[in-house]
C-alpha cells in the first residue's frame, strides 16, 4: 500500500499513530524539545525485541542544536527493515519533507 509516510495506515501500533514519534533525550532547563516533524533526521537503526517491546526503529534527529531520539513502532514487525531502508536514504533531510514521502509498505 502506497501513502504519505505521515498518514500511512501501517505506521501504527495498537491503534495509535507512530509517525512522527515522540521525541526525548538528555535535557536541561534550556532544552526545547521538537514537536511532530521538527528537526533533521541524523540516524535510523533497528531496535530488536527486548524488555521494552517488539522490534522497532530508533531514530535520532537534530533540533535546536541538540540530538533527540524517538521510536517508530508498528503492529507488523516485518515492516521494520523496509522502513529502515527508506529512512536511511533520507538521512540529513528535514522530517517535514520525510513525512511527505510517498512510501509503499
Amino acid at each position: 500500500m502506497k501513502a504519505q509516510l505521515r498518514i500511512h495506515p501501517k505506521l501504527s501500533y495498537h491503534g495509535a499513530r507512530t509517525w512522527p514519534p515522540d521525541w526525548g533525550g538528555a535535557y536541561d532547563s534550556t532544552t526545547v524539545f521538537p514537536v511532530a516533524e521538527q528537526g533533521v533526521l541524523r540516524d535510523v537503526d533497528i531496535a530488536e525485541r527486548d524488555l521494552i517491546g517488539p522490534r522497532r526503529l530508533d531514530l535520532t534527529i537534530e533540533y535546536g542544536g541538540r540530538r533527540h531520539s524517538g521510536q517508530v513502532w508498528v503492529d507488523d514487525p516485518s515492516l521494520v527493515p523496509r522502513l529502515r531502508e527508506i529512512l536511511q536514504r533520507h538521512i540529513d533531510e528535514p522530517l517535514n519533507e520525510i513525512g511527505s514521502l510517498e512510501v509503499d509498505l
